[in-house]
């Protein structure tokens, strides 16, 4: 990876340190949160830390943070001549935010429950390549590796931008140490975080880049 290649800055915090920061979120977020049927402070404190670290990045109120969603639900800014590209995350545990100057996508993932039946959650979504891999896993390595897997295909699928409209089973990015995703994306398998349900944190870039990890020490505004 030459020197030029681009640095991007992926941010996670534990969930159960967030908290609502009146006057942080808009209008259209309060009325988002309103519409939930579960969760709907968890969402609005999620979304606090997540403007509270952009506007330390753009030197604004984080309110006024210009975050847009498209058709498929990804995020990005509004600004003028806006350069920067960026992801969000979250699992019952963590939330995470990635950000740089490059096309990306970013996913945690919780260590899965015992009472879930991976294989049969391979099933559906894993492509034929990856099911004749899993075939080969020992029950015993199963929940680490499912857990990496699974951030993989999400993080590509969210750096692509299609959501719910991608077929996972067309996607291939493998269960071995060494991912292949489709070109141009680059797999970072940022390892699992040092919290009770040792989420597994994976950043997927369009081509190679520099990447640094920081836990935020701030739930609300720095």
């Amino acid at each position: 990876m030459g020197v030029d290649a681009p640095a991007v800055l992926v941010r996670w915090a534990p969930r159960d340190g967030l908290s609502v920061v009146e006057g942080d979120v808009t209008p259209a977020e309060l009325e988002r949160a309103a519409r939930l049927r579960v969760g709907a402070a968890s969402w609005l404190a999620t979304r606090c830390w997540v403007r509270a670290r952009l506007a330390e990045d753009l030197g604004c109120l984080p309110v006024e943070v210009p975050i847009v969603v498209d058709g498929h639900g990804r995020p990005s800014l509004a600004a003028a001549g806006a350069t920067t590209d960026l992801s969000i995350a979250h699992s019952d545990a963590v939330v995470a935010l990635a950000t740089g100057p490059v096309r990306l996508g970013v996913d945690v993932e919780d260590r899965p429950r015992p009472e879930v039946d991976l294989r049969a959650v391979a099933e559906v979504v894993a492509s034929p390549h990856e099911l004749q891999e899993l075939r080969a896993v020992p029950e015993d390595d199963l929940p680490g590796l499912f857990q990496r897997w699974w951030t993989r295909k999400e993080a590509v699928v969210k750096a692509r931008g299609a959501g719910f409209l991608e077929d996972p089973t067309g996607l291939d990015v493998g269960w071995g140490t060494c991912a292949r995703p489709p070109a141009p994306w680059v797999v970072h398998d940022l390892g699992t975080l040092d919290l009770p349900d040792r989420p597994a944190l994976c950043l997927v870039t369009a081509g190679p880049a520099w990447v640094r990890v920081r836990r935020s020490s701030s739930p609300g505004r720095s």
